[in-house]
């Protein structure tokens, strides 16, 4: 979430170039598992949440209704969602000068 925040106060160049990046890392953080034993921690424990309580499914779509607003990655394979995501890091990491 850091390096979103720091992506959306960076100059309009940068976050023109890394909001598909933005977008590829929410949605891969917050999709369905895979598999039931995807090893994707967060969504093993979170789905069950989605699925029972009212409140994190709306939270969810919440989520999902801002995410339209940013541009859709061109490839959404997990290969390239996650190349997004480390590219998001780095540009993140960069900007707030942490190596």
């Amino acid at each position: 979430m850091v390096d979103i925040d720091l992506v959306r106060d960076a100059d309009p160049p940068v976050l023109a170039e890394m909001s598909t990046a933005v977008r590829a890392a929410v949605e891969h953080f917050i999709a369905a598992p895979s598999l039931p034993a995807s090893g994707d921690t967060f969504a093993q424990r979170y789905w069950p949440y989605l699925h029972d309580d009212p409140h994190v499914a709306m939270a969810h779509a919440g989520v999902k209704r801002a995410l339209a607003s940013w541009p859709r990655p061109p490839q959404t394979d997990a290969a390239s969602l996650l190349h997004e995501r480390h590219r998001l890091a780095e540009k993140a990491r960069h900007r707030s000068g942490r190596r």
